[in-house]
């Protein structure tokens, strides 16, 4: 019984701190990155960046792949030149729902598990695409490290098409950014 005690008291300490991975960047690009870090990592993953579609504080980029899943576009919002919004949008896929579900299976494993899950149960498959052809439904998962930083995948209605966008923010300077662009109101 001793042995069994003193195991459980050394192990517990391992359990404590056996967390997933927290939420601190995006494509091993830390949040508060400037412009120049942010532009030179996504070049160095093979990705374009796409002036007509870039700002002063938005920086927008095809041509890659994000975890081996091609994306169509990435744009990465700034505020005083450091990172703070980065979105992924995937819209090359046949069957969403699949894709959707391995994707959320892969961050999962990195994360740990999602703290909302939005996902219209009771429906068949070809009848959460209608519906959400219609915008009648949502189909979300969220993730929340203890620093507040999120990360988001929605099925989202694009025109007249279904898109994946992959989302990691950190809430901290989000809500700053939109502080300031409400002093301008």
């Amino acid at each position: 019984m001793k042995k069994i005690l003193s195991l459980l008291i050394f192990l517990l300490p391992c359990f404590a701190f056996a967390q997933k991975k927290s939420i601190d960047g995006f494509m091993d690009i830390p949040f508060e990155s400037d412009s120049a870090t942010v532009k030179a990592a996504v070049l160095a993953k093979g990705g374009i960046k796409v002036d007509s579609l870039s700002k002063k504080d938005q920086l927008t980029f095809s041509n890659f792949s994000f975890s081996d899943r091609p994306i169509n576009n990435l744009n990465v919002f700034f505020m005083d030149n450091k990172a703070y919004d980065a979105f992924f949008d995937f819209s090359n896929t046949d069957d969403i729902l699949n894709y959707y579900d391995s994707l959320v299976a892969d961050i999962t494993a990195v994360y740990g598990k999602p703290g909302e899950v939005y996902n219209a149960p009771g429906y068949t498959n070809s009848e959460k695409i209608r519906m959400l052809l219609k915008g009648n439904i949502d189909i979300r998962t969220l993730w929340q490290s203890k620093n507040r930083n999120v990360i988001s995948l929605h099925i989202v209605l694009y025109g007249n098409a279904l898109i994946l966008r992959l989302r990691y923010q950190n809430t901290d300077l989000s809500n700053a950014a939109a502080a300031k662009r409400r002093s301008d109101l």
